[in-house]
């Protein structure tokens, strides 16, 4: 499905993580997501993919070789 809308369980499950850390962030509006009345909201899966590559650490291998 193209534009494939989540719940809140499935974009817990999507992030790996536990669905008061998801109200939290909707809350602070951190992550990207759909209100559509009141206090339904819906992930865009496309969006959250998205979202995720931009968090996502690029390692620095400028001192290759050193731990």
């Amino acid at each position: 499905m193209e534009n494939e809308f989540l719940t809140y369980k499935q974009a817990s499950d999507l992030l790996q993580i536990q669905i008061g850390t998801l109200y939290s962030l909707v809350s602070q509006k951190r992550i990207p997501h759909v209100r559509i009345s009141g206090r339904m909201v819906r992930f865009q899966k496309r969006e959250m993919e998205s979202w995720i590559k931009k968090l996502e650490v690029k390692v620095n291998d400028s001192k290759k070789g050193r731990l």
